[in-house]
C-alpha cells in the first residue's frame, strides 16, 4: 500500500511548478495600456513620437509589446519626415531600438522626394540613427522601385545598402551613396 501511495504521489503535479511556455508573447503582461503616447528624443530634442493602440509591458519595465503600431519621425529642427504604420511592433526603452512587424509602411520624404516603403519588419535604431529591415521589401520613389533582400540606411536614405536588389523605373539617384 505504502509503494501505490509512493507512486500515485510521485505522478501527481505540484501546483506551484511552472509548465513551460514556447510563446512568450502568451504570457500575462504584467501592465496594459491602451492609447499609449511616448515622444522619443536624443539630447532632449524629439526625434520621434510613437503611438499604439495597446502596450504590454513585462515584468523587465524595459520593452513594450505593441499593437496597432504609428510612429511619426521628426529632423533636428523638429519638421515631422515620416511616418511608420504596422500591426505590431516593440519597443526597448533602455536602447532606443524600435522595431514594427506586419504590414510596415514607411512614408518619409528626402532630397530626392517622398519615398514609399512597404515590409513585414523594420527597425529603427535611435542612438544609430538607423533603420533597416533583414526580410524582402519594396520601396518606391520618382517612379523607381526597388525590390530587395535586405536593406540597411540612415533614416535620410542618404546611405543605404541593399542586399538582392532589382529595380524598375531606373536606378535611384540620391544625393549621398547607394550600394547594391
Amino acid at each position: 500500500m505504502l509503494a501505490v501511495c509512493l507512486a500515485l504521489g510521485g505522478c501527481a503535479q505540484d501546483a506551484a511548478t511552472p509548465s513551460a511556455v514556447t510563446d512568450v508573447s502568451k504570457l500575462p503582461a504584467d501592465d496594459i495600456m491602451f492609447g499609449l503616447h511616448h515622444v522619443m528624443t536624443t539630447n532632449g530634442v524629439r526625434t520621434a513620437v510613437l503611438d499604439a493602440d495597446t502596450a504590454y509591458l513585462r515584468e523587465s519595465g524595459q520593452v513594450f509589446d505593441l499593437v496597432g503600431v504609428h510612429l511619426q519621425f521628426y529632423n533636428d529642427s523638429g519638421r515631422q519626415t515620416g511616418t511608420l504604420t504596422s500591426r505590431t511592433g516593440n519597443y526597448d526603452v533602455r536602447q532606443g531600438n524600435f522595431t514594427a512587424i506586419g504590414n510596415v509602411v514607411l512614408d518619409t520624404e528626402n532630397e530626392n522626394g517622398p519615398l514609399h516603403l512597404e515590409t513585414e519588419k523594420l527597425t529603427y535604431a535611435q542612438s544609430q540613427d538607423q533603420l533597416w529591415s533583414d526580410v524582402p521589401f519594396v520601396m518606391t520613389q520618382n517612379g523607381q522601385t526597388t525590390r530587395g533582400q535586405s536593406f540597411r540606411s540612415d533614416t535620410k536614405f542618404e546611405n543605404w545598402t541593399v542586399k538582392g536588389a532589382t529595380t524598375t523605373g531606373g536606378l535611384p539617384e540620391p544625393k549621398g551613396g547607394v550600394t547594391f
